[in-house]
């Protein structure tokens, strides 16, 4: 597997929301079996940008790409054997177990029939195990945690056996030790199974520690590009994200972490609201 390759292109794509412009001539390369973060402030478009990419919405101008070819011209089904996107917080689905909600995510495999081979029953137990959630798949989704929820959720993308994996603020509502669960399984897919990931998150020191390149989106645009080390620095946190920060390393794994201080009202010395750093 060639990783440097590109699986995934936005060019040039334009996103309007109503009569709000959210994303502007987007263009950018996802990297082929690598955890790319997607960070940016509150309104910036990062679930917009995912769900363009999952073929969810589609752009007012540019195209996106799949292995070279446009996405807009592949079926619903086409796109969900390929790509797996999860949403922000999704919801505990009342009255549904968690293997018929797991058995779900074989359904661009099945057809509106619905008849399951032995590969579908393989694809949605290999899911079940893969997240830990075998023990309790005869249980109701509104009965279980945050954590196995988000877990569960997982499975049902990882039946769909996807090549790129989409997810939008994997951790929201959960608490530390399920926020690291779940990223931990995250990382293990794509090094163990070769996943391609990516993932917006709001966690800074998450993206820098998970992520092998983030990207930064700011007012509709990529404005940074790179490796955690050329990206997280003083000046892009003080532009992006009007805030004032200490890096520094992590002494367990390297990691850089960023310790936000003082919050910027844009009029403080040293501080150009119009930056917009290089992409590397």
């Amino acid at each position: 597997m060639m990783r440097d390759t590109a699986v995934l292109d936005a060019q040039a794509v334009s996103v309007r929301l109503g009569k709000s412009p959210v994303l502007n001539e987007v263009t950018l390369s996802i990297p082929r079996g690598m955890v790319t973060a997607i960070i940016g402030p509150n309104g910036s478009g990062k679930s917009t940008l995912l769900r363009t990419l999952a073929r969810l919405l589609r752009p007012e101008t540019g195209a996106v790409l799949l292995d070279g070819a446009a996405i807009a011209r592949m079926s619903p089904g086409q796109v969900a054997r390929q790509i797996a996107t999860l949403p922000q917080s999704p919801g505990a689905v009342p009255g549904m177990t968690v293997q018929e909600l797991v058995e779900t995510g074989r359904y661009p495999h099945t057809g509106p029939l619905r008849i399951r081979s032995d590969r579908d029953r393989a694809a949605v137990e290999r899911a079940l195990e893969l997240t830990s959630s075998s023990s309790f798949r005869h249980r109701l989704m509104d009965s279980l945690s945050g954590g196995e929820r988000q877990r569960v959720w997982i499975a049902l993308a990882l039946a769909q056996e996807p090549r790129i994996l989409l997810l939008d603020e994997p951790t929201t509502f959960l608490d530390v030790n399920h926020q690291i669960q779940a990223l931990n399984l995250i990382q293990a897919l794509n090094r163990e199974h070769g996943l391609t990931v990516v993932m917006a998150l709001h966690d800074l020191n998450q993206a820098s520690q998970y992520a092998e390149r983030l990207m930064v989106l700011h007012g509709g645009r990529i404005v940074e590009e790179g490796p955690p080390t050329a990206v997280i620095r003083e000046d892009m946190l003080a532009s992006v994200f009007n805030v004032r920060a200490h890096i520094s390393v992590s002494p367990i794994d390297g990691a850089l972490l960023c310790y936000p201080y003082a919050a910027l009202t844009g009029e403080d010395d040293g501080v150009d609201s119009g930056f917009a750093g290089p992409v590397s």
